[in-house]
């Protein structure tokens, strides 16, 4: 398979990485796991042991089974050497033979879930339009604010922040976010709890 470089790559030598990570790992795009293959005793340095016992331990302890672990904010990681990579992208990698050329969104917001069908490139801007409702939110709605005894509304498009209006009750505010939400693309599931 031939890797092509991006520059995402988390190392100067992109393509040697990449062949290392295809190696190490196989992933079951329907289950969203990277699974540990068998490694070689030319894998590791002999010191106080062989490599050929080294080796033998490793692949008793690791090869088979799942690689990775979930960190705190949802999203899982697997660690090579001294470097951690996202897990999803890793994933794409093995899957595609290339690093995604940007950001990947997890189309079900669900951060864990690391399906092939779940996984697409997009941008910042795209990403963006398929968050769920942040945790801090008060309202239940994105861009949907209490000011005194009013309702406003705003949307954040492209990085720039637009006042959709100032309104008496929250049905309005709420529908004025929805249709510019709509009209700017954003996914339906865009600022819904998805938990």
């Amino acid at each position: 398979m031939t890797v092509v470089a991006s520059k995402y790559a988390r190392a100067e030598n992109d393509k040697e990485l990449a062949e290392t990570l295809m190696r190490r790992l196989r992933y079951d795009r329907m289950s969203g796991v990277l699974i540990w293959n068998e490694r070689s005793p030319s894998d590791f340095v002999a010191g106080k042991y062989s490599a050929e016992r080294i080796c033998q331990r490793w692949n008793t302890r690791f090869a088979g089974k799942q690689a990775g672990y979930r960190g705190a904010d949802g999203y899982w990681r697997i660690n090579i050497g001294p470097k951690s990579f996202l897990l999803h992208r890793v994933a794409w990698l093995i899957s595609n033979g290339s690093w995604p050329n940007d950001q990947l969104d997890h189309e079900d917001q669900d951060e864990g879930n690391n399906r092939l069908g779940n996984l697409r490139e997009a941008t910042n801007s795209q990403n963006a339009k398929n968050k769920p409702l942040q945790a801090n939110n008060k309202t239940g709605y994105a861009g949907v604010v209490a000011r005194a005894d009013k309702w406003v509304a705003n949307i954040k498009v492209d990085g720039k922040r637009t006042h959709l209006g100032t309104f008496p009750n929250f049905d309005d505010a709420v529908a004025a976010r929805l249709t510019a939400a709509k009209a700017a693309g954003f996914s339906p599931k865009h600022g819904v709890q998805n938990r």
